[in-house]
């Protein structure tokens, strides 16, 4: 798996999320979407014939929208 592939993989993992969730995640509020084939052709091993390169942009988005969902759960927590 590459190593952006792997990041993106634990950030799934980290915040609980199945990869179908996190794809929604992903795709709210982009223009252009991705295919769930897109999708998991950045998480799969790198030895994997359908597998692409995983952009650095996608790590970084998905922390921002993780950190984003976070604070949202904590401020909307019952005291």
């Amino acid at each position: 798996m590459s190593k952006n592939g792997e990041k993106l993989r634990q950030l799934i993992e980290s915040g609980n999320l199945e990869l179908d969730e996190a794809l929604v995640i992903w795709n709210t509020g982009h223009v252009v979407q991705l295919s769930t084939e897109a999708w998991f052709s950045c998480i799969i091993d790198s030895t994997e014939q359908s597998w692409k390169s995983c952009p650095g942009g996608v790590i970084f988005h998905i922390q921002l929208a993780l950190r984003n969902i976070l604070r949202s759960s904590v401020r909307h927590a019952p005291l």
